[in-house]
């Protein structure tokens, strides 16, 4: 007997959604055995329809089976009984660990005892019984006194602690800085005043409130009332470069805000999310950028950019230039691809073909077919992208004076006064990325207009055109480009962007 394939399980045989059992059964329906032999039957399934589906699968393709550990003769009919009386011993053998283990962490919640972690300044006594935790507990305290007697904010708080040089939630090397999340965490867990979390639902746990309960009320109609205030903040869509700017110091994401200053007024702004989440002192050196000065900025210097006639040629003559050399591995993966869907397309005819003839069984039919046509869909993606990139490369050519003045005229057009949804698409199709180094300092990388959809479609852009529309006038080609940094106020990526005047600290 020659050994063709081993399949090594990992995952629970509790169903048939398993990688290694799908790719057995679909090399059974290629033919690449005759003869499957497991450990134990238990290894295979255990559930007893989903063995005899399996074994019923595997009878119709010629596919005999074996068991190591057990006497299994599926030829006769008192092997076959046999396997059903194992099958059922497995799917029980499961059931009952399973009424066990619930069994036990019902239990132990019940005795008020907890059956997993019990959060940041807690720990469990011999008994299992939860206590004050002494080296992180006066944490705890501190935590709650800033919040509801000194009246600081989450993120203060957090920033207070990094700063004092307290060690965040997670033990040794897995500790991680204070963030307002964490310090959210600690001023919601209910078992510092006696109660225990079982799923969803807190339960008297069997110590005492180990804090004032007062105060942790107090705390919890202050986070309440704030998190109320935080629902009315601006939506994500109002920020109209958001996640294309990122922090040219810790190289985060920099993220939309809404504020308020002293008289009132409110405003908006981009911060880095990283020294929001978890302090100033986590990236000291990111500015926070007015949003409206930021987006008429980078408007003003895409306006500029596409009235470039030498900068527009140039960025077309680089894509040629790259494509050229990526033409031979994307024609090569292109065949790849196109063998794949192919190879996909006769195992799913296998499949259909045995299905149809009553050899297999719906659900195994239904789940594999539904697999292997989400790899065809995917290989099928992938191979238009190609087919599309080359397209372009062959098709590209450099476009006339009217062409890029008819461009950049319909830029100018919508950058500023479109529709919120018609600017942020256009920002988003023009915009590789904006990196903030100074308040003065933003340096950008754009996109440029694929030169061979520079003829306008036939319909305009009027207010309320859909998505599409704006990518169809903006697809963007793949080369990123970097303006001649000479002009000041222009927007260039050698030197960054220049505000035209550096805005006071508003509070």
């Amino acid at each position: 007997m020659e050994l063709v394939e081993d399949y090594c399980e990992y995952a629970s045989g509790k169903n048939m959604d398993r990688p290694e059992f799908l790719r057995m059964l679909e090399d059974a329906a290629l033919g690449k055995f005759d003869h499957l032999v497991v450990y134990k039957l238990d290894r295979l399934s255990r559930n007893l329809a989903d063995i005899l589906r399996c074994m019923a699968y595997l009878d119709d393709l010629g596919v005999t089976f074996s068991s190591v550990t057990e006497a299994l003769d599926t030829t006769t009919p008192l092997g076959r009984m046999f396997l059903q009386i194992l099958g059922s011993f497995a799917e029980f053998e499961r059931e009952t660990i399973i009424e066990r283990v619930v069994r036990g962490i019902e239990a132990k919640v019940a005795s008020g005892k907890p059956n997993g972690q019990v959060g940041y300044g807690l720990r469990t006594d011999a008994d299992g019984v939860i206590e004050r935790d002494p080296d992180t507990w006066p944490v705890v305290e501190r935590i709650f006194r800033e919040y509801v007697h000194e009246n600081l904010g989450q993120k203060t708080i957090a920033q207070n602690l990094n700063h004092a040089g307290h060690a965040g939630p997670g033990k040794g090397k897995n500790a991680r800085p204070w963030s307002v999340s964490a310090v959210s965490r600690v001023l919601r867990n209910r078992a510092f005043i006696g109660e225990l979390k079982y799923r969803t639902i807190w339960l008297d746990g069997a110590h005492d409130p180990l804090m004032d309960p007062d105060l942790f009320e107090a705390a919890q109609r202050r986070a309440d009332l704030r998190s109320t205030q935080a629902g009315a903040t601006a939506v994500r869509s109002d920020y109209l470069l958001s996640g294309l700017v990122t922090c040219g110091h810790c190289e985060g994401a920099y993220v939309g805000n809404k504020g308020r200053s002293r008289t009132g007024e409110n405003f908006r702004y981009y911060s880095c999310a990283a020294a929001r989440k978890f302090g100033r002192g986590h990236c000291p050196n990111s500015p926070s950028l007015p949003a409206d000065e930021l987006e008429k900025a980078v408007a003003d210097a895409l306006v500029a950019t596409y009235g470039d006639g030498a900068l527009f040629i140039q960025a077309i003559e680089a894509y040629l230039a790259k494509m050229a050399d990526r033409s031979a591995p994307l024609i090569a993966e292109l065949e790849s691809l196109r063998s794949t869907v192919a190879d996909r397309k006769r195992v799913l005819a296998r499949y259909q073909a045995d299905y149809e003839a009553g050899s297999l069984p719906a659900v195994l039919y239904s789940e594999r077919a539904s697999e292997i046509q989400a790899q065809m869909l995917k290989a099928e993606e992938r191979a238009l992208n190609i087919e599309a990139e080359l397209a372009d490369a062959d098709g590209a050519t450099l476009p006339s004076d009217d062409d890029r003045d008819h461009m950049h005229g319909r830029i100018a057009e919508h950058i500023y006064d479109g529709p919120i949804k018609t600017r942020r698409d256009l920002f988003h199709a023009l915009v590789a990325r904006l990196e903030v180094f100074e308040l003065t300092d933003v340096r950008p990388t754009f996109k440029l207009a694929g030169p061979h959809l520079l003829a306008p479609p036939p319909e305009r852009i009027e207010a309320g055109t859909n998505t599409d529309s704006v990518q169809a006038l903006l697809a963007a080609i793949r080369a990123e480009t970097r303006k001649d940094p000479s002009e000041e106020g222009s927007f260039d990526v050698a030197d960054g962007m220049r505000f035209a005047h550096r805005r006071t600290k508003w509070s």
